[in-house]
């Protein structure tokens, strides 16, 4: 695990894996699959589907937007997250899980529509010990 190399080269403790980073996304199954959240999270709060950059970030949590955070993290990129989560648990001190996501794109805005542009959205994933998710 890259992390585990990271820390122990420069003296830092694994058990402190806070977040994950998902860069500049271009894979399409992904896209449609946060793209769909937003709309669905915007359909109920009656709000504008507007991304940006990090201070027009849009919000997904496990405790507002379940349905909606869990749909990401079955996503090709949010898959990942969690499988290393679940397969290094002893590693990383024991059960962790990501209870948020925030997402965003390192410049301009743009309309969130159903169509899988490349926007290079960024996802940031939270994670927090299971027993306080």
């Amino acid at each position: 695990m890259q992390w585990d190399r990271v820390c122990s080269e420069s003296g830092g403790d694994v058990k402190d894996l806070k977040y994950i980073i998902r860069a500049q996304i271009v894979n399409h199954g992904t896209l449609k699959i946060v793209f769909q959240a937003i709309l669905n999270k915007y359909e109920r709060d009656h709000k504008k589907k507007s991304l940006g950059p990090w201070k027009k970030r849009i919000v997904v949590s496990h405790q507002k937007d379940p349905k909606e955070l869990y749909a990401i993290l079955g996503s090709p990129n949010g898959s990942g997250a969690a499988f290393m989560l679940i397969n290094h648990k002893k590693r990383l001190g024991g059960a962790r899980v990501i209870n948020k996501v925030e997402i965003f794109v390192p410049e301009g805005n743009f309309e969130v529509g159903r169509e899988q542009e490349e926007w290079h959205v960024m996802l940031l994933f939270h994670i927090v010990d299971a027993s306080r998710a």
